[in-house]
């Protein structure tokens, strides 16, 4: 579509869709992340009371290292949290969300270290370009090699705490790794 077709549709467009356009865009935002992030949300609600963040100010070192913790144990290779049953990367956008809208409400204890220079970062970009330019040819790397699984229920809840191979979040029961490679 050229200049002149954009404009003759603009031209076109019912008034409220432009004004609409130009507010903040839900449709971006994937309904199955944001369905998962209100599981986690409730989890924190029903553990410390909904919005404690909005009254009690909160540490960001602990939101961030809880959010580390979460993403590092994802990285390793365990998806879901054994504690709540709930995926490692929801419950870290769960905690960043907190910290986020405690730094927006004025509720964030900001404990962050000083800032880095940004030279630092500009002297290891330039430092990783020599080391990418000395070996242009990357060897693969050994990968992660995850088989798939379904969500099969637990056998001791009954069903209520699905898992992958690992201990059911709701109960702590074992289940049986369905490999549905064969």
């Amino acid at each position: 579509m050229n200049d002149e077709e954009r404009k003759l549709e603009a031209d076109a467009m019912n008034p409220k869709d432009a004004l609409g356009m130009a507010k903040n865009p839900h449709c971006c935002v994937p309904l199955t992340v944001l369905a998962e992030l209100g599981v986690a949300m409730m989890e924190g609600s029903r553990k410390y009371g909904r919005h404690n963040y909005r009254v009690s100010k909160i540490k960001a070192s602990v939101y961030y290292d809880a959010a580390r913790r979460h993403l590092d144990a994802w990285w390793e290779g365990e998806d879901i949290d054994p504690e709540s049953g709930i995926h490692h990367v929801v419950k870290a956008i769960a905690g960043l969300a907190v910290c986020r809208d405690a730094e927006i409400h004025g509720k964030l204890h900001d404990d962050r270290p000083p800032r880095t220079p940004p030279e630092f970062y500009k002297h290891l970009t330039e430092i990783t370009a020599g080391v990418i330019e000395k070996y242009p040819k990357c060897v693969e790397p050994y990968v992660y090699k995850k088989t798939e699984v379904k969500m099969i229920p637990c056998e001791r809840c009954k069903g209520r705490g699905t898992f992958r191979g690992i201990t059911c979040g709701m109960c702590e029961g074992y289940g049986e790794l369905k490999d549905e490679t064969n």
